[in-house]
């Protein structure tokens, strides 16, 4: 293993176009692979490629910082997340707030202004963590929408429960939002929907969605025929998202392989983008 180098090829920053959020972000989802596999030759003492990958993270801690400004709501809310860990990665700590809550209430408010390019998901889980830091600037109106689509969303999966062929299908083009919605509902507290049936609730939510997992393949086989640009890499991140959440749910030898075969897939995917 002391030998081995991380199977990741990480370009020089300097070809990486930050007028591009795409770009921006598909070159720090390429970091963080990088990390990972670096991270496995720590122990034995072979520190030389996680010392460049956290070089490169501060130069693009540094270009995001000044490309952001430039770029529309969606794509500055979008950019802020890959800062966020990013930055953890650069510098062992999470970033100031400040300039992500900046962004975040941007594309708020500009989602308000009907944007429909805000990714509403993104945007969900962005306020729903200001929320936890008890940060006064998502009070108010972020707050109130926040509730309004936890609410809508528990309620609209719930009818859902009872009509699973509409989710059940892997044609379906909603399955994006449904894994969203549903990684959402696992993640959250629905202790004011469903009371002490909460955990019973979850549990049922994952029973009746995970062939979402299971037929990861086969999903993301049919967005790489039909899907151009960023799609299909969203999608792998959307199951990603939903894997997570549902950690409780699965023995540890099934969550490894589900995590093997869709970080497989967004590696294979960012690497083949790189390259055409």
């Amino acid at each position: 293993m002391s030998g081995l180098a991380p199977t990741i090829s990480i370009p020089a920053i300097e070809r990486i176009d930050f007028s591009s959020s795409e770009e921006a972000i598909r070159y720090a989802m390429l970091l963080c692979i990088a990390s990972r596999e670096a991270a496995a030759l720590i122990p034995s003492g072979n520190l030389s490629s996680i010392t460049r990958i956290r070089r490169s993270s501060r130069q693009w801690i540094e270009k995001a910082e000044q490309s952001l400004p430039g770029y529309t709501p969606g794509e500055a809310l979008e950019t802020i997340v890959a800062y966020d860990f990013i930055h953890r990665l650069a510098y062992n700590a999470a970033p100031i707030p400040d300039l992500i809550d900046r962004h975040v209430l941007r594309a708020f408010e500009a989602m308000l202004q009907g944007d429909a390019t805000i990714n509403k998901f993104t945007l969900f889980r962005r306020i729903t963590f200001g929320l936890r830091r008890k940060s006064p600037l998502y009070t108010g109106r972020p707050l109130k929408w926040q509730s309004h689509q936890l609410a809508r969303w528990h309620k609209e999966i719930k009818n859902n429960l009872n009509h699973q062929g509409d989710i059940n299908n892997p044609n379906n083009q909603s399955n994006k939002e449904d894994i969203e919605k549903i990684s959402i509902l696992l993640e959250s507290d629905l202790f004011p929907f469903e009371g002490t049936n909460e955990v019973a609730f979850k549990q049922t939510l994952f029973s009746t969605h995970r062939h979402l997992l299971n037929q990861a393949k086969e999903i993301l086989d049919q967005a790489k025929e039909k899907s151009q640009g960023n799609s299909r890499l969203s999608l792998l991140r959307s199951l990603e998202h939903l894997l997570f959440r549902s950690i409780p749910y699965l023995p540890e030898p099934e969550y490894l392989q589900y995590k093997t075969e869709i970080e497989s897939a967004i590696k294979e995917d960012i690497i083949g983008e790189k390259n055409r």
